[in-house]
């Protein structure tokens, strides 16, 4: 149930009042333990008990402020850098800060804080993998604008796939005639006989994936 517009106002209303009902009716529950009433009713044990559940209340709310606070603050604090980045990147067109590891939070509790900061990982690394492939797609668009050699253009292009895929090696194949020529290709130790390969046959005639 919200009281004020704070989350923590209310956290320590709540704490503090659950404290001062503890303490009032503390008197009569230790009577049922058998300690007389003549000592549990008397004012100054009142006082002390509503003393006791208040200070209760307040150090219970002190220690969730610390604790989840905390936390609480490394997600916001993780944001506003995520922002300052796109910012940074709109400005100046830099991708170099706004990656995975520089705005990823660390993840150390099995709980709805730490299901928190690993969603909010998986937010940036899918920023970061599109804010990349967008960046690729523009170096990519520039280079074909680069040039018209159609070599120049298999090597650069091939070039900076494998970059973006993190691939090995790969190939670039040109059909004439009725016959497929390599004319570009890396990380392959034959290629020739790669593209007398009947899959890659297979796939230009289909147009699908083999």
């Amino acid at each position: 149930m919200r009281i004020t517009k704070k989350v923590f106002t209310d956290l320590a209303i709540w704490m503090v009042g659950f404290g001062l009902m503890i303490g009032i009716v503390f008197p009569w529950f230790v009577t049922i333990l058998g300690v007389p009433s003549s000592i549990a009713y008397k004012p100054g044990f009142f006082a002390a008990c509503l003393g006791a559940g208040a200070l209760s209340g307040i150090i219970n709310f002190f220690l969730a402020r610390f604790i989840v606070a905390t936390r609480i603050k490394l997600l916001s604090n993780g944001m506003h850098r995520v922002e300052e980045h796109l910012q940074d990147l709109n400005h100046q067109g830099n991708l170099d800060n706004c990656t995975y590891e520089s705005c990823s939070l660390p993840v150390d509790s099995e709980d709805e804080l730490g299901d928190s900061a690993r969603a909010f990982n998986r937010l940036v690394e899918t920023l970061a993998y599109s804010l990349e492939t967008q960046e690729a797609l523009r170096s990519f668009s520039e280079m074909l604008a680069s040039t018209l050699e159609l070599e120049t253009l298999a090597e650069k292009s091939l070039e900076m796939f494998l970059d973006h895929t993190g691939s090995d090696g790969g190939m670039v194949l040109c059909e004439s005639a009725g016959q497929l020529e390599v004319i570009a290709s890396r990380g392959i130790k034959d290629p020739e006989i790669v593209s007398e390969s009947d899959y890659v046959k297979v796939a230009f005639q289909k147009g699908e994936t083999q």
